[in-house]
């Protein structure tokens, strides 16, 4: 019980970043369906989502950049 509120507190935290530094770029529409999916995943997940986010995003950008040529 004591550390359920600081938890709550980081992770409701990491979701406010996630959100401001990662979908605001990527321009994910606040409160569609894919911004509730990565926001209920950063609040659960933490720093993972953080990690899967970005890997996600590097894999889109390389089939994009292979479409490309």
């Amino acid at each position: 019980p004591i550390l359920f509120y600081p938890i709550v507190a980081l992770h409701g935290s990491e979701a406010i970043y996630m959100e401001q530094t990662r979908l605001k770029k990527h321009t994910v529409p606040r409160l569609s369906s894919l911004w509730w999916k990565w926001i209920g995943s950063t609040f659960i997940e933490g720093k993972g989502a953080f990690i899967r986010f970005d890997k996600v995003v590097k894999e889109e950008e390389e089939k994009k950049a292979k479409a490309k040529h």
